[in-house]
């Protein structure tokens, strides 16, 4: 318990842009190994909690860039007409196009945030 909430504090204080939260699971031949497996509601609700707590922060942090304007990578293609690009901090923008623009770069401006990205219109 007082490792979960070192954690937590931890978390909210260094305030990750991202954070991938996986269940511990003990190496072979480690002391950990040794360790009796917390039950599995206990494993799942602090799988929780810090998966809330990280997305809460990155929603947070990625406001930040509304109405940024520069210069992405389109590096992913989504869908026909949606792409997702990152910019010189590795934030993640996505972008609607018609135009075929997979790895080129664009001119963008932060219009609205999720915690996964920031959502944003081209610029000419």
């Amino acid at each position: 318990e007082k490792d979960f909430k070192e954690t937590l504090n931890f978390l909210k204080e260094v305030r990750f842009d991202n954070v991938f939260v996986s269940k511990f699971g003990a190496r072979p031949k480690t002391e950990a190994k040794k360790l009796k497996p917390l039950p599995s509601q206990i494993v799942k609700e602090r799988s929780r909690i810090l998966s809330s707590i990280a997305r809460k922060i990155s929603l947070e942090k990625n406001r930040e860039w509304i109405n940024w304007e520069g210069e992405i990578l389109v590096d992913e293609k989504v869908s026909d007409y949606l792409y997702k690009g990152r910019n010189y901090a590795y934030k993640c923008f996505i972008i609607k196009s018609k135009e075929e623009i997979l790895g080129r770069f664009v001119r963008v401006r932060g219009e609205k945030a999720s915690f996964g990205g920031i959502i944003a219109s081209t610029l000419l």
